[in-house]
């Protein structure tokens, strides 16, 4: 598991990483450097991290016998999810995080409904930072 999955999953469930950390029986600054990858993970503690993302919604996709990409558990994916209203900034590091992900992503559909969330968090962060 990557540092990429793991930021993409919990950015999908909107979870900040405290939260992750206390389902993982993790400290915040463990998850945090994991996530950085300043840190590889042992086995056990990519497992607890897993099993954790995908109690709380998640799904990963796998290739070769390895998560390649990350998706929403039981989601529509005809659906949209609504974008986080974080500002610009903010916005920015939701659609990077979106792209890591799309990257991972062989379904067309989960990519489809992903790329369109980008386009929302975009059109919003522009209206928010023009102040129409």
């Amino acid at each position: 598991m990557t540092p990429e999955l793991i930021r993409g999953a919990r950015a999908m469930l909107k979870l900040k990483q405290a939260d992750l950390a206390k389902a993982a029986n993790l400290s915040t600054a463990a998850l945090n450097s994991i996530e950085r990858g300043r840190a590889v993970p042992r086995a056990a503690t990519a497992a607890s991290i897993q099993r954790a993302l995908e109690e709380a919604g998640v799904e990963f996709i796998l290739e070769n016998g390895a998560a390649a990409g990350v998706r929403l558990r039981n989601a529509d994916p005809t659906r949209s999810r609504e974008p986080p209203t974080r500002g610009f900034k903010g916005a920015l590091v939701d659609i990077q995080t979106l792209v890591r992900v799309a990257l991972g992503i062989s379904d067309p559909v989960v990519m489809r409904r992903d790329l369109e969330l980008i386009l929302k968090i975009t059109e919003e962060a522009l209206k928010a930072e023009v102040g129409q």
